[in-house]
């Protein structure tokens, strides 16, 4: 798919020095890692995060209220993304493609004497799958977290913009937020936004 492929290239960049100083670790709470390469007229933008903080939980939605708030979030992203990253409106960009999943990860007990050890495994969380039924054994995974993706399709390339971020605004739970991002100059580079609506340049 050409979407992810763009993805697939700008992750070869996101890999250098630049970035290496400021991973995130692999799950820290109220952290988000944002990802974003433009193309000529096409923006790219990914995020990888805790669950807790987009939801404020990390297990998955077993309670109405639990299903409320992952339904609001996934419709903020799918459905209302440009209230999420505010582009000049002069570019004429429209929302080609928006989409986000939680995953999970899920534990499995072997019984055997010589098998002590726990497989892991990566689950998409789909709310078909996962009704409640009385005697239903409890929703595993300790620990999940949100994937989502999104595309810009822009009337002009994408130079000399300024992108305004504001998942602070939305998500009240995300502290910290830890931007790559591969403008269409080919030089990469980090910015760590602590504070609603902040400005990034490509």
């Amino acid at each position: 798919m050409k979407f992810k492929f763009y993805f697939y290239l700008a992750i070869v960049f996101f890999a250098s020095p630049v970035f290496a100083e400021s991973s995130l670790s692999a799950h820290l709470h109220g952290h988000v890692k944002l990802n974003m390469a433009a193309d000529g007229k096409t923006l790219f933008v990914e995020v990888h995060s805790p669950s807790q903080s987009f939801l404020g939980f990390e297990q998955k939605p077993q309670t109405d209220q639990q299903k409320s708030i992952w339904n609001a979030v996934k419709n903020q992203w799918e459905n209302k993304i440009s209230e999420l990253f505010q582009i000049d409106s002069s570019l004429e960009c429209k929302v080609s493609k928006a989409h986000m999943e939680m995953h999970f990860e899920e534990k499995e007990e072997h019984h055997h004497h010589d098998e002590a050890n726990k497989i892991h495994k990566e689950e998409p969380y789909d709310e078909r799958e996962h009704h409640s039924h009385q005697g239903e054994e409890p929703l595993t995974g300790e620990h999940s977290e949100i994937k989502a993706e999104a595309m810009f399709l822009c009337s002009k390339d994408i130079k000399d913009l300024q992108l305004i971020v504001r998942l602070k605004k939305h998500f009240p739970n995300i502290e910290e937020i830890e931007v790559q991002v591969l403008p269409n100059s080919g030089v990469p580079y980090s910015k760590t936004l602590k504070k609603d609506k902040t400005i990034l340049g490509f």
